[in-house]
């Protein structure tokens, strides 16, 4: 059995567990289950993780729909069974996707944050680091360099000037050379992103070379980042636009509402569906409160006829026709 069937099997035997908690003989067959070996017993802890990290999809009373400010419950329209396995296989592809890569960063990192969580640290040399949503760092001090990797997600770093030891960020193959300065390091998928507020910065990559970068440059390296720019273009931003996130805020500039959700993603665990490719290219610009992620979604969406559809951890954005 491979793992994306341990993981369905697991979550399967949770979602069971949770809708008949005082079935004994239910709790010793899935006992019996997770015995069967060490992989059977991380694939059930996996998926109990999994499921107290998205929250809980109960029955019908748990499911409400957002039309602007406005909440309405809603009928569920399929049979329990149906749901329950409709759940379990979701499950089983997050459990898939994403269990082996996050553990690998936990075991490498030195602070990590989850979803939704930010987290500000003082290092030994008296420099700032505020970590974001989801995003994990590693600390590598020596007498030369003050050096600190970027694991996962993003970070903003208020670097404390020694002009003995320069401060390096690295996040996977880009380099971010520093002597005392204020920016953030975003690492993606589809590459990195550097946002100068103020200062100097040299930043070096494999594939453009060595870029210099002022006060409100903003520099993106990486494969296909943007499908408009070339990899290590530096545009303009005013500074003060820089690190909303750190108080809660989220500026989108001109995006599409596919990759701003996408971005409102980062401070959720559930998971958003937009219906529709038009909708999905809709263009969005604003500044938006990340200490309510539904009320952001209904922000976001509201201008363009769309509304939002809750069930449990999952959010689907459609078109409002009505």
């Amino acid at each position: 059995m491979n793992r994306e069937e341990l993981s369905q099997e697991a979550a399967g035997w949770w979602l069971r567990l949770n809708e008949t908690p005082q079935d004994e003989g239910l709790r010793q067959e899935a006992t019996a289950w997770r015995n069967q070996s060490p992989a059977h017993e991380q694939a059930f802890v996996l998926a109990e993780q999994m499921w107290q990290m998205a929250g809980d999809v109960g029955p019908a009373k748990s499911q409400t729909e957002y039309v602007g400010t406005t909440i309405t419950p809603f009928r569920r329209r399929v049979t329990p069974m149906k749901w329950v396995a409709g759940v379990a296989a979701g499950m089983a592809a997050c459990l898939a996707l994403v269990s082996a890569p996050d553990l690998v960063v936990r075991w490498q990192s030195d602070y990590v944050t989850s979803a939704g969580e930010l987290q500000t640290l003082r290092l030994a040399d008296g420099s700032t680091v505020v970590l974001d949503t989801d995003s994990a760092i590693a600390l590598d001090y020596d007498g030369t360099e003050r050096g600190v990797r970027l694991l996962k997600g993003r970070a903003w770093f208020d670097v404390t000037k020694d002009v003995e030891r320069p401060f390096v960020v690295s996040a996977e193959d880009v380099r971010v050379e520093v002597l005392g300065t204020a920016f953030d390091v975003d690492l993606r998928d589809q590459g990195v992103d550097v946002h100068l507020r103020e200062g100097r910065v040299r930043a070096i990559s494999p594939l453009s070379g060595a870029h210099s970068l002022e006060a409100g440059d903003v520099l993106h390296l990486g494969k296909n980042r943007h499908a408009d720019q070339a990899d290590g273009r530096i545009s303009q931003m005013a500074p003060e636009g820089m690190g909303l996130w750190r108080d809660k805020r989220l500026l989108i500039e001109d995006m599409s509402l596919e990759a701003a959700l996408s971005e409102l993603g980062r401070y959720d665990t559930g998971l958003i569906h937009i219906e529709g490719k038009a909708l999905k290219q809709v263009r969005v610009t604003g500044v938006y409160d990340l200490s309510d992620t539904d009320r952001a979604v209904a922000a976001m969406i509201e201008p363009h006829g769309a509304r939002m559809l809750r069930i449990g951890p999952l959010r689907v954005v459609h078109k409002n026709n009505k």
